[in-house]
């Protein structure tokens, strides 16, 4: 898993899987067979219900209300049941914010990377 960085630049930082989180706010660069966007699920990466490419949707497909809110019977149908309840349970949308890398390196605290 890498974190990218902004600029021309591209400088790639390799991380376990298990260090990095994504705050979802617009969902508009998150796909959702990605790793780490749904916190607390077995495996790091929501399971499917249904056969998918989830490298084609983003997690802003499965919002509605100006990305304010979850489409449940999306979730509900793409997703199987332990993933789809912790979705519909992330507070974090905002149609105007990119989701947030977050890389938590110590129980003691975390360190979050906003892309502008």
């Amino acid at each position: 898993m890498c974190c990218p960085q902004r600029g021309g630049n591209q400088k790639v930082l390799e991380l376990p899987r298990n260090y990095l989180s994504i705050i979802i706010r617009n969902g508009a660069n998150t796909k959702i067979n990605n790793y780490n966007w749904v916190l607390g699920i077995q495996g790091g990466k929501p399971q499917l219900r249904v056969q998918i490419d989830g490298h084609l949707f983003c997690v802003k497909d499965l919002l509605v209300a100006g990305g304010c809110g979850w489409d449940e019977a999306i979730v509900k149908t793409l997703f199987e049941e332990e993933p789809a309840v912790k979705i519909l349970q992330i507070k974090s949308l905002n149609p105007r914010a990119s989701d947030i890398w977050g890389c938590s390196f110590l129980s003691k605290g975390s360190f979050f990377v906003k892309d502008s």
